[in-house]
């Protein structure tokens, strides 16, 4: 079993466990340092004693084993499909199923097909053709039978998000943070419990749920008090400011909306803090007149002013 033993280390790490910890009286420092290496094998009962030791299912050690080899494609992969929707650029999402169905050796036996689902259903949504709710239900029925959700189940299900139902939505995220939850310990398990929660808020915002989108905010926002994790904090809190503007409270959600945005512009991050801006925007429109979306504009850069000149006498 040498082919596990990174998988391990990269639980004991997100645990803030050391090596001695994990294996003392099990087997010795530099055997576990080679087998964390995959350089030599152990016995089961080793195995199930290292375990133990980390509180840690085998499940769990299978799961971080699967994501360490896929994770990165998968990421990259819905990078691609994002641009490609978000250009309206078909004849690439057309490239990308082919190169899906040219692939023989998947280490996710469900993920090609999955992949495949996805792409077809941006396509249709492009092109003006119903979603195949069939091809949709083998999606849905995989989140629903799956136990435990890791990084790959909760980024299949925040990409999956735009060809769902409401009703299908609220039922898969109570079943995304419940099932996440296993994991969230594990590196970039949390930050797409947070993606996965950030696109059903705007799923529940864009069709005026408000109730819905409020109450996601407040379990997400709970579950990030004890993490550092400031830019999930920071979007959840500009969400905010989104939602308190759609309920009438416009005073406190220019205050929201514009502190998320000075903080992006403190981080250096001026691409994301553009894209904030834009949404805010459109929000506005959506919900004012011209000349009111003008004088709050003008609100908002009044305040986004008062911050930096603050922040410079300070």
């Amino acid at each position: 079993m040498n082919h596990l033993g990174p998988a391990f280390r990269r639980i004991r790490k997100a645990k803030n466990i050391t090596l001695k910890e994990a294996t003392e009286g099990i087997i010795s420092l530099p055997f576990a340092s080679k087998w964390e290496r995959g350089l030599y094998r152990i016995t089961a009962a080793k195995l199930v004693g290292l375990l133990e030791r980390l509180a840690t299912t085998f499940d769990e050690l299978m799961l971080v084993h699967r994501q360490h080899d896929f994770s990165f494609d998968n990421q990259r992969f819905f990078e691609k499909v994002n641009k490609y929707v978000n250009a309206r650029d078909i004849s690439s999402l057309y490239g990308l199923i082919k190169k899906e169905e040219l692939k023989t050796n998947v280490i996710n036996p469900h993920m090609k097909k999955q992949r495949i689902i996805i792409l077809k259903q941006h396509i249709n949504q492009m092109t003006g053709i119903n979603f195949d709710k069939r091809e949709i239900g083998l999606i849905t029925g995989y989140l629903e039978k799956v136990g435990s959700w890791g990084i790959y189940e909760l980024s299949l299900y925040a990409n999956s998000i735009f060809m769902l139902s409401t009703e299908t939505v609220t039922k898969l995220s109570l079943l995304a943070h419940k099932n996440g939850l296993s994991y969230q310990e594990l590196p970039k398990v949390s930050e797409e419990i947070c993606n996965v929660a950030s696109k059903t808020v705007v799923h529940f915002l864009k069709r005026d749920l408000l109730e819905e989108a409020i109450t996601t905010i407040n379990i997400t926002q709970k579950f990030l008090e004890d993490k550092k994790l400031f830019y999930e904090k920071n979007r959840f809190s500009f969400l905010e400011g989104i939602y308190l503007f759609k309920a009438g409270k416009q005073k406190t959600g220019l205050k929201k909306t514009a502190n998320a945005i000075y903080y992006l512009c403190e981080m250096e991050m001026p691409e994301q803090a553009t894209s904030y801006k834009n949404t805010l925007v459109k929000t506005l429109n959506d919900l004012f007149s011209e000349e009111q979306v003008s004088k709050i504009v003008k609100e908002l850069e009044a305040y986004l002013e008062a911050l930096r000149n603050l922040t410079a006498a300070s």
